[in-house]
């Protein structure tokens, strides 16, 4: 095994040492400390085994094989994370970390699609996204974690994997960004949820004195008090964006591990423990559902505040800001 020693394990990324307990792949000879590989369950590349994929030196990288047995030039990759093009021949990606072979999960939409070939039950789905369905977050289970996260859950794993290798609690969420509130509801983040909607919520209000003193008289000027409060709202409204933008996962990772805990000590078996998991899955569409309704009532009951020139503001025909 001298001839790794140099090379890095394709899971931890830890330089091999002659004192390792180095085992090889038989399909591909790629080589990896033995924990590391038992505690994956296999290697990385088990799904390009079938391309004649075959470990080289880290000076080559490992590259596929094509049909003649011949090795491909190399090509740009993008990350199945993260999306950043990368060499062919990385194992993990420059710019996230993120393993680039093994792993075929895209980032969740705003209201993240199943995932309908993953397989909570079965160790070869979770070696396909790079994770042993026995690896532990926060004391739970990889395979419980999947249970729980219902759709997209792949992809969960690999953020929270992602935030246990840079000991950072920040991993940027698109959908954290646009629909903050509207996410962690979705993801039943409740006390959060509900706090950031309030806020946004309250936020608006400056914006809404403005347009209803306008529909009476467009060519009022509100008073100062209220621009700045308007000003400050607009500032705080940002900031909750980014601060969603970076923490939503974590968010979503804390909460989930919490009540999975909590969960875990009402069951009385494993079988109970499974049937609640899957009971009290995420995601769900009644904290959405809600909040919208609760839009609907605050519309519906300021209308009588509103002027005759309502519309004419809502068209665009006078400049308010």
């Amino acid at each position: 095994m001298t001839k790794y020693q140099g090379c890095n394990c394709p899971i931890c990324q830890k330089t091999f040492t002659k004192d390792d307990d180095i085992v090889v792949c038989p399909e591909c000879g790629a080589p990896y400390h033995r924990a590391c590989w038992k505690e994956h369950g296999g290697c990385v590349f088990a799904d390009r085994h079938a391309e004649g994929f075959e470990y080289r030196h880290p000076d080559e990288g490992p590259r596929p094989l094509d049909s003649n047995g011949t090795v491909r030039s190399n090509e740009e990759l993008a990350c199945p994370m993260c999306g950043a093009k990368n060499p062919d021949s990385n194992i993990f990606c420059e710019s996230c970390g993120a393993p680039m072979h093994g792993m075929s999960v895209n980032p969740p939409s705003p209201f993240d699609e199943p995932s309908p070939r993953f397989d909570n039950n079965s160790k070869e789905s979770f070696a396909s996204v790079g994770i042993s369905p026995e690896r532990e977050f926060d004391g739970i289970k990889a395979s419980d974690w999947a249970t729980y996260l219902g759709r997209n859950a792949p992809y969960y794993l690999m953020v929270f994997q992602r935030m246990d290798q840079s000991k950072r609690k920040i991993f940027p969420s698109l959908s954290g960004f646009l629909i903050g509130p509207l996410f962690l509801l979705y993801r039943k983040v409740w006390s959060w949820g509900i706090a950031s909607a309030a806020l946004s919520l309250l936020c608006s209000v400056p914006t809404l004195l403005i347009i209803i003193l306008a529909s009476h008289n467009p060519s009022a000027n509100p008073a100062e008090f209220l621009l700045l409060a308007q000003q400050v709202c607009s500032f705080v409204s940002l900031a909750v964006q980014i601060l969603l933008f970076l923490f939503s996962f974590y968010l979503i990772r804390i909460n989930g591990a919490k009540k999975i805990q909590k969960l875990k000590q009402q069951a009385s078996s494993a079988e109970e423990f499974q049937q609640l998991l899957r009971k009290k899955s995420t995601p769900s569409w009644v904290g959405i559902g809600i909040f919208f309704l609760v839009v609907i009532a605050i519309s519906i009951a300021l209308v009588p505040f509103f002027g005759p020139y309502l519309s004419q503001i809502v068209e665009g025909q006078w400049l308010l800001f």
